[in-house]
C-alpha cells in the first residue's frame, strides 16, 4: 500500500511547497517564494520517477500531478506577479488594496491559463511524446526567475524598474498565457533511452541549462526556458520527423 502511493506522496510534496510560495508572497518574501516553486519542480520531477520506479501509475496519480501543478506553476506565480504590480520603495510594507492598482488582477490570468493548459493535456492524446503548448513548469520557472533579477544588487535599477512596470506585466502575462495554449510543438523532457543519438535535444537543454544556472545561478530559469522552445523547434523538429 506505501509503495503504490509513494509517488502520489512525492506529488503532494510539490502540492505543499506551492502553498508556501504563496505564504511567502503574502509576507513580501519573494525570492523565498520562488524557491518553494523551485523545490515544487524537483518534486514534480521525483514523483515521475518514483512511479516509474514502483511501477505504480494510475489515473489519480495523473490528475493529482495536475492538481498539484495548477498551486505550486499556476497560483503560486499568480501571486508573485501580483506582489511585483505593487513593487515599490516601500515594498516591505505596502497594503495590497486591488483597488488602487486594478490592473493588477491581470496576474490571476496566469492560474486561469495554467488550469486551461493542464485540463488540455489531460485530455490530448497528441501529447503523449512531447508537449503541445509551452508546459506550465516552464512558465512557473520564467516568474520564479523575477525576483532573483529584480532584487539582485547587480541588477541595474532602470532594469528593475522596467520589468516592474504595469505594461511590462501584463505583456508577460498574456504572451506567457499564449505560449501555454498555443499549438506550438515542444520536445519532452522525459529519457526513454539514454543514448545521445536519440536524446540529442535533451543532452545539448541539459549542458546549456548546466552551463547557466552554474554562471546565472537562478537568473538564468528564463534564458533556459528560451534555449528549450529554440532547440524545441529547430533540434527537435529533426526528432520528430526523423
Amino acid at each position: 500500500m506505501i509503495r503504490k502511493n509513494l509517488a502520489n506522496a512525492v506529488t503532494c510534496l510539490n502540492l505543499i511547497c506551492g502553498c508556501l510560495s504563496i505564504l511567502y508572497c503574502i509576507r513580501i518574501d519573494l525570492q523565498m517564494a520562488s524557491m518553494f516553486i523551485i523545490a515544487a519542480a524537483i518534486f514534480d520531477f521525483l514523483d515521475g520517477f518514483v512511479a516509474r520506479l514502483t511501477n505504480s501509475y494510475s489515473p489519480i496519480g495523473k490528475e493529482l500531478d495536475s492538481l498539484a501543478d495548477v498551486v505550486s506553476f499556476g497560483v503560486a506565480p499568480g501571486f508573485i506577479l501580483f506582489a511585483l504590480f505593487y513593487y515599490n520603495s516601500n515594498f516591505l510594507t505596502i497594503d495590497f488594496d486591488p483597488m488602487k492598482n486594478w490592473y493588477s488582477f491581470a496576474a490571476f490570468l496566469l492560474p486561469c491559463g495554467s488550469a486551461l493548459r493542464l485540463a488540455k493535456f489531460n485530455i490530448d492524446t497528441r501529447q503523449s511524446d512531447g508537449f503541445i503548448g509551452m508546459p506550465v513548469p516552464s512558465m512557473g520557472f520564467i516568474v520564479a526567475a523575477l525576483p532573483f533579477i529584480i532584487f539582485d544588487e547587480k541588477t541595474p535599477e532602470w532594469f528593475s524598474n522596467f520589468l516592474v512596470h504595469p505594461i511590462t506585466l501584463i505583456f508577460l502575462i498574456l504572451g506567457l498565457c499564449y505560449l501555454m495554449l498555443s499549438e506550438l510543438q515542444l520536445i519532452s523532457l522525459k529519457f526513454k533511452t539514454y543514448d545521445f543519438a536519440s536524446n540529442k535535444p535533451r543532452y545539448i537543454l541539459l549542458g546549456i541549462g548546466a552551463v547557466l544556472l552554474v554562471l546565472l545561478k537562478f537568473k538564468a530559469l528564463p534564458l533556459i526556458i528560451l534555449s528549450y522552445l529554440f532547440i524545441s523547434v529547430t533540434i527537435g523538429k529533426e526528432e520528430k520527423t526523423a
